[in-house]
């Protein structure tokens, strides 16, 4: 603190380097207030691209960083006896981290060079919202799909109990304004006698909590609403929670509406 400033140092270093929607940006979906209001303002956001951009250059180097991570590996390796199994661990998950390093070493100038836009609305001021992916709960663990049903892809969260929950997540760059996410969406084996008001299908973006659920053996169109102050990064999220049975969403039917500028009262889910 000699300099007056904060230093901020980020957590989830098991994910390091990452694999899948997570190594295709340059812009990781910050949660903390601070580095949100950062990213939220335009001289933000240039300023973490040009800090990006310098230290791509300078830094990230593929070569002089594999080379580190088999020199670090190599000192491991004098310190674990052949016979505890552990060597092999140890191999794999260095290959594991080389491959990403390497990966990430490519994609990286690209993204620099083609920046990530804001999401393009149509005249209806609609968007479609493409590039799904999966992600389940470390303690309420369900499993996810992409299905054919009646001939059509629909995107499934099956429960495995206790309380289960999933959830199928698209992330989009969004200006200043007010917008409205659907979907169709309905359930199937859940028992709506257990509905909490709280499981069941869920329509939010990621960090709302208060998201009501809504339960229907028929397919159902359910509604979100929200705001956006400033630009700002946002996952949106097709949830499923229930401790039996799944939920299935049709992504083809996801949607999202820019409404405005001006702030609205939220619009709840569907009703049960």
């Amino acid at each position: 603190m000699s300099r007056g400033k904060f230093i901020f140092i980020p957590h989830g270093l098991d994910q390091l380097l990452g694999s899948g929607a997570a190594a295709r940006t340059l812009r990781p979906h910050f949660t903390g207030i601070v580095a949100r209001g950062l990213m939220s303002t335009p001289e933000g956001r240039r300023r973490y691209m040009e800090r990006v951009g310098n230290l791509a250059k300078k830094e990230f180097q593929q070569e002089a960083l594999v080379a580190r991570v088999d020199g670090m590996a190599a000192k491991l390796r004098k310190g674990l006896a052949a016979e505890s199994g552990l060597l092999q661990t140890l191999d794999a998950r260095v290959d594991y981290i080389r491959a990403n390093l390497i990966q990430r070493s490519e994609v990286v100038p690209q993204l620099l060079k083609e920046p990530e836009q804001p999401v393009q609305f149509d005249r209806a001021n609609t968007a479609k919202l493409p590039e799904w992916r999966f992600k389940t709960s470390n303690t309420r663990p369900s499993s996810g799909r992409r299905m054919i049903l009646d001939g059509s892809e629909v995107l499934q969260v099956q429960s495995a109990g206790a309380e289960a929950v999933g959830s199928w997540r698209t992330q989009v760059l969004l200006p200043e304004g007010h917008y409205e996410f659907t979907a169709r969406a309905r359930t199937e084996g859940f028992d709506e006698a257990s509905a909490t008001g709280t499981n069941g299908l869920i329509l939010r973006k990621s960090g709302d909590k208060n998201s009501p659920g809504s339960v229907s053996p028929k397919w159902t169109t359910l509604h979100y609403t929200f705001q956006v102050s400033g630009i700002e990064d946002v996952e949106l999220v097709c949830e499923f929670s229930g401790s039996q049975g799944s939920g299935l969403f049709d992504p083809t039917a996801m949607k999202l509406t820019r409404l405005g500028q001006e702030k609205a009262a939220p619009r709840p889910a569907s009703k049960r």
